[in-house]
């Protein structure tokens, strides 16, 4: 292995409530990640940092929000024995009242390039009902919120902060972007 990990990882999960947790520090993958989940909160939580190997290493995600898919991609390539590769989305998965930042001060390569968002975006395979509210996101590389692949799902009341990119909802249906400060 090359060190790397997400913090914490959650597969086929139901009724997880992650509350006024810190997440720190990861190194080259992402903070949290709620893989074919449902039912599921994030509340009042703050995100700071994910180093990356070189300043030529993509950024990862604070909180990645995604679809069961094959584990041989290079996304998943270090998910336990027993991950089914389903094909199963998110459902109902709320991220509120959570702070994002990434402090750089002192450090190389050090940040997240996207708050919360997808990995694997795919057109016509749709998480539903995911909701991104009332959070504060600075200093991501890349996107602030980018909701690939989602369905009916709420964006609103997050305030953005030096950020390269606000939210991109790349392959998104009946998605609503609302209210968001930029």
């Amino acid at each position: 292995s090359d060190g790397t990990g997400t913090n914490i990882y959650f597969a086929h999960g139901t009724n997880i409530h992650l509350l006024d947790a810190t997440f720190t520090n990861n190194y080259g993958a992402h903070l949290v990640e709620f893989n074919s989940c449902k039912d599921s909160t994030i509340e009042n939580c703050t995100f700071n940092g994910d180093r990356k190997k070189s300043e030529s290493t993509v950024s990862n995600m604070a909180i990645e929000i995604d679809m069961a898919f094959d584990k041989t991609t290079s996304d998943h390539s270090a998910i336990a024995t027993g991950y089914n590769a389903d094909g199963t989305t998110c459902d109902n998965v709320s991220v509120t009242g959570c702070t994002f930042n990434s402090d750089k001060s002192g450090l190389d390569y050090f940040d997240y390039g996207v708050g919360c968002g997808t990995v694997k975006a795919t057109s016509g395979i749709y998480s539903t009902s995911i909701n991104i509210s009332n959070n504060n996101i600075s200093n991501c590389a890349s996107y602030a919120i980018y909701p690939g692949g989602w369905k009916n799902s709420v964006m609103s009341n997050n305030t953005i902060t030096s950020c390269d990119y606000g939210i991109y909802d790349k392959y998104g249906v009946s998605n609503e972007i609302s209210a968001n400060k930029l």
